[in-house]
């Protein structure tokens, strides 16, 4: 079985967790099977809420949640509240790191990349992935995508579309349960922007004189 058809199937517990039935090119992925997770690094990459680029190796001992997603996915959006609750709650283990996947051409603008983070209150780290090289690499085929990435740096699975809060938090849960190698260091943020933003008009929307 190849990198990327291995990474099209996913753990069976991640979809009854998120509600969503596999698909027939997605299919449940045993502990056995479980590959190693591709790296980040891609040309053209920018960092966001970290001051120095991520690997495998510094996540090693963490859950790990990517969340690919783009600046104009309503779906995608609305997901960030949950995955905000989750990495408050498990703070010491778990880490989400997003991953903007540009569906269009202007969603590839720095700058407006920034200006979503903004907006939307993230703090957790981002990678812009302009080329879709780690979308890719991931066999990711629809925004949003959450993957399951072990404190071992394996695959466990994949789910597309809006996760479902608590059966997601259930999983966390049970992951977090299982024994694992200790944290490899400490993961630093250094968020661009307020964490929540202020003000009532801070990014106005919609308004009519």
């Amino acid at each position: 079985m190849n990198t990327r058809r291995a990474l099209l199937l996913g753990s069976a517990a991640f979809f009854a967790a998120a509600a969503v039935p596999p698909t027939p090119h997605e299919s449940p992925m045993h502990a056995d099977s479980a590959i190693r997770a591709p790296e980040f690094e891609a040309p053209g990459q920018r960092w966001f809420n970290v001051d120095a680029k991520l690997t495998l190796a510094d996540l090693r001992g963490r859950l790990v949640l990517l969340d690919f997603w783009t600046l104009g996915c309503i779906n995608c959006m609305q997901a960030i509240p949950t995955l905000r609750a989750l990495e408050t709650e498990f703070a010491d283990r778990l880490v989400v790191i997003g991953v903007h996947s540009p569906k269009f051409d202007a969603e590839k603008n720095e700058d407006a990349v920034a200006d979503a983070i903004r907006r939307y209150g993230v703090v957790h780290p981002v990678l812009h992935d302009p080329s879709m090289e780690v979308w890719s690499r991931y066999a990711v085929r629809a925004w949003p995508t959450l993957v399951v990435v072990s404190p071992t740096g394996r695959v466990l699975g994949q789910v597309s579309g809006e996760p479902d809060p608590a059966r997601l938090r259930a999983l966390v849960v049970e992951l977090l349960d299982k024994p694992g190698p200790a944290i490899a260091q400490p993961l630093r943020l250094t968020p661009i922007g307020d964490p929540v933003p202020s003000g009532r008009f801070r990014y106005p929307g919609k308004l009519k004189p």
